[in-house]
């Protein structure tokens, strides 16, 4: 809620100025309570979601645009090979740095009049939320947040992918962006990640996870979308997001205890059918 009042998310105005409006009730609000992390790392996050849809009645625009894996790799190649590349301590050395944008939603305008119930924490009869910005929940909130960045980006030289919208190029500074709704991942020299950086914190607010490298003040490994990026002494190692595997084990009924294969279609010590006849 602090957040809320801190983005001026809504204004207060009279239920019956929203059906005069619409001529509809204002649009349902829940809290939704998310498990970034897992059970043995719990990290938690509150969301005020907006009940436009029914259950079941999805569309493809409730959806931001989401950069293939393949985006991310690219940008591990990038800071691998080009320029001085993995050079630790030297003064060009590429590489890499992840921003998240705090409340994202809460930047992109409401274009149009939209009213929702008051959370319970900010309830007050006969009162809505006329909204100022997107909540979460809405239609149109991933394409306007996209939208939204996309043009400061835009403004500042970046070049936006023709067959992918959310990655981006820096042609002069040679800086290379993917987008994942509220995750920004940067591939370039230090010197200009400190200046996009410096960018991005003028117009949103931000959390800075840190510069991937060796050095002082850098990182040496980063979590991104559940899968562990890290810099190791031979390079950039990327790994697999742990809970796919435990979400497939369970899936065909597999335990920690099932027998392992040492290679597709190893029979192990198995008895083959010609041994048994003999």
């Amino acid at each position: 809620m602090d957040e809320v009042y801190k983005h001026g998310l809504y204004k207060k105005v009279p239920i019956q100025q929203a059906i005069h409006c619409t001529g509809k009730q204002p649009i349902g609000t829940r809290w939704v309570d998310i498990n970034k992390g897992d059970e043995v790392h719990p990290e938690y996050r509150s969301r005020l979601v907006a009940q436009e849809l029914k259950k079941g009645n999805v569309c493809e625009e409730m959806f931001a645009a989401t950069p293939p894996l393949e985006a991310l790799k690219l940008l591990i190649s990038l800071c691998m090979t080009e320029g001085i590349g993995y050079q630790p301590g030297g003064e060009d050395r590429m590489t890499m740095d992840f921003i998240d944008v705090r409340r994202a939603y809460f930047h992109a305008d409401a274009i149009r009049d939209v009213y929702v119930e008051l959370p319970p924490e900010d309830a007050e009869e006969g009162m809505c939320g006329k909204l100022n910005f997107w909540l979460y929940g809405f239609r149109p909130a991933a394409a306007a947040w996209e939208k939204h960045y996309s043009e400061l980006l835009g403004k500042e030289g970046f070049i936006r992918g023709e067959s992918c919208g959310v990655v981006f190029y820096h042609p002069v500074r040679a800086l290379s962006l993917a987008v994942h709704g509220d995750d920004f991942t940067f591939c370039g020299l230090e010197e200009d990640l400190w200046w996009i950086k410096g960018k991005l914190e003028s117009w949103f607010e931000i959390k800075f996870r840190g510069i991937l490298g060796p050095g002082k003040g850098e990182v040496r490994e980063i979590s991104l979308l559940g899968r562990k990026v890290r810099w190791g002494d031979e390079g950039i190692s990327y790994e697999a997001d742990e809970r796919h595997r435990k979400m497939i084990m369970e899936y065909f009924g597999f335990g920690e205890d099932t027998r392992k294969l040492a290679a597709n279609e190893d029979r192990g010590d198995k008895e083959e059918e010609w041994e048994k006849e003999e």
